[in-house]
């Protein structure tokens, strides 16, 4: 099983409740933290990355274009999926933003209960 955590800060900001709850989860699941996208010039693309505590971070580089970010995003997310053999996931978020991009991703998963988390 794998835990998708989208979220709206950078995993190496601040080590918060959320980062120790996912550290913990590792222990039972594939964790997944997904940042907000970073913009720039060139085309579409995401990078990953292994933190010590067995998290992998992805930061998702999107064009400066504003068509369509939240149908881009998917593909990268799909791109991931794909790619990393993900099968049967729950999703964790707590930025509101990606709520559509959630409910298209729940569309592959026999999982089906999304958990939204407010934490400050």
């Amino acid at each position: 099983m794998t835990l998708l955590c989208f979220s709206n800060y950078r995993w190496d900001s601040a080590l918060q409740r959320p980062q120790h709850l996912l550290i913990r989860f590792t222990k039972q699941y594939r964790v997944f933290f997904i940042e907000e996208p970073v913009y720039h010039e060139k085309n579409d693309c995401y990078s990953i990355r292994p933190t010590e505590q067995n998290v992998w971070v992805i930061t998702p580089h999107l064009n400066t274009s504003d068509e369509n970010k939240i149908g881009r995003q998917k593909k990268i997310i799909d791109h991931l999926i794909y790619t990393q053999n993900i099968s049967e996931f729950i999703c964790w978020y707590y930025a509101l933003s990606v709520s559509i991009l959630v409910e298209e991703l729940l569309e592959y998963s026999p999982i089906k209960f999304p958990l939204l988390v407010c934490l400050k």
